[in-house]
């Protein structure tokens, strides 16, 4: 069983993971998606940012658990089943993809492979929230008994990433702060992705 199978009861209750938005999301989504009338959720979870989403168009949400989907049901109908390193679907058809709440960084690996598939499927704009910190790091996160890992970066070293996927234009945009720690939008169009040299 996939451990977000056996974590989803626990995270749909804690609040700031299944359920509870900060107030940096509630002030900063709305900027970001303006004119976005297809929204793609990619790793939406039990559905925390799908009311909000709805708000400005309509939201496909995608997540790999089928308990956190079971539970994000609740929410909206519009879900499907699938991992967000490889989408189902064609490309340029969102207006919008967003990942939020550190997806990427709950990922095992293949973050790059996960923000290429994101950029694939964009026709305007990308946002992927992840944890950034002064360097570097990976912890366990633990929901009782069970755990998975983690990755944090530093704000430069995320950068960096970006760019080696290929992005040559981002805008990093700071949310919620924690105690050692905080939340980065990066925003960026698909266009801008660098094309591959011809051989």
């Amino acid at each position: 069983m996939k451990i977000w199978d056996r974590v989803a009861e626990v995270y749909a209750k804690k609040r700031f993971f299944g359920r509870g938005l900060f107030k940096e999301e509630k002030n900063l989504l709305p900027k970001f998606l303006e004119n976005c009338k297809l929204i793609l959720d990619a790793g939406c979870g039990t559905g925390r940012h799908l009311n909000l989403l709805k708000n400005f168009g309509k939201v496909i949400g995608i997540d790999y658990s089928k308990k956190m989907i079971k539970h994000a049901l609740k929410k909206s109908k519009n879900l499907i089943m699938a991992d967000l390193r490889t989408l189902p679907f064609k490309a340029k058809v969102f207006d919008c993809v967003v990942c939020l709440g550190n997806t990427l960084g709950s990922l095992e690996d293949d973050y790059e492979k996960a923000i290429k598939e994101l950029i694939r499927v964009a026709k305007k704009k990308v946002i992927v929230e992840v944890r950034v910190a002064e360097k570097d790091f990976k912890y366990q996160r633990k929901f009782e008994k069970f755990s998975y890992p983690v990755k944090v970066w530093s704000e430069e070293s995320f950068g960096n990433f970006l760019r080696k996927v290929g992005l040559k234009k981002f805008e990093l945009v700071e949310g919620h702060k924690l105690k050692d720690s905080k939340f980065v939008y990066a925003i960026f169009k698909p266009k801008i992705l660098r094309a591959k040299p011809k051989i």
